[in-house]
């Protein structure tokens, strides 16, 4: 059911002047979803790339300087099952050597 015109009017004039007053808008529904999914979206991303920064701590504990090539490997991996088998990897492999066989295995 639709409001007519003029009520749509007064309507939208209350639901500024309410918002003026209070200082907080209206979130429509579809806006919240787009919120909701930007959160989910950002928190994913934040998992992934702590995974990778893991990924590379425990190799430079066990090994020293990773190199450039590793760690750009490892950060062009976006899928967070893989990254946790590399991080089990990087915690039990013999050397970076087979570290770098293990991403190109994985990819």
């Amino acid at each position: 059911m639709a409001l007519p015109e003029d009520l749509k009017l007064v309507f939208k004039q209350e639901l500024y002047a309410f918002e003026e007053n209070k200082k907080m808008r209206y979130v429509t529904s579809i806006e919240q979803i787009g919120i909701e999914q930007g959160l989910q979206q950002g928190l994913q991303q934040g998992n992934i790339q702590q995974g990778q920064i893991d990924i590379i701590e425990v190799l430079e504990v066990r090994f020293g300087e990773v190199s450039e090539t590793i760690s750009q490997q490892i950060y062009a991996i976006q899928d967070p099952a893989m990254l946790k088998t590399l991080l089990r990897q990087a915690i039990t492999i013999e050397s970076l050597t087979e570290f770098q066989q293990a991403i190109a295995q994985t990819t």
